[in-house]
């Protein structure tokens, strides 16, 4: 939608997105149909978008870089290190003595 703003033409935001006119007008039709609603006026040049198409491309400004951003965060490696402890034998004698606690309180 971002594209076929910038370009205000299917066959410009066609080229620009790799892909075929025939794909791209497939795709908002697609998503015209999901949302039930039109997105742009067809036959206009330069393109021109519904109230509906409008809202959509703000929304779609606000939430796209909180997506990016929310994916860069989970995609850091830092998020996934984790450590790891071994067994000594202090957490042994904690283990028993919270098992032994535990037990006490079930009776």
């Amino acid at each position: 939608m971002a594209t076929l703003a910038n370009t205000a033409n299917i066959r410009k935001a066609a080229e620009v997105l790799f892909s075929s006119q025939s794909a791209l007008s497939h795709q908002i039709k697609d998503l015209e149909q999901r949302l039930n609603t039109p997105l742009f006026i067809r036959n206009t040049s330069p393109v021109e978008f519904t109230k509906a198409g409008k809202l959509l491309l703000n929304l779609g400004e606000e939430i796209l870089p909180k997506i990016k951003q929310v994916n860069a965060v989970l995609k850091a490696p830092s998020l996934f290190h984790c450590m790891r402890l071994g067994e000594t034998g202090i957490h042994k004698k904690l283990y028993a003595r919270y098992n032994k606690n535990s037990k006490q309180l079930d009776n």
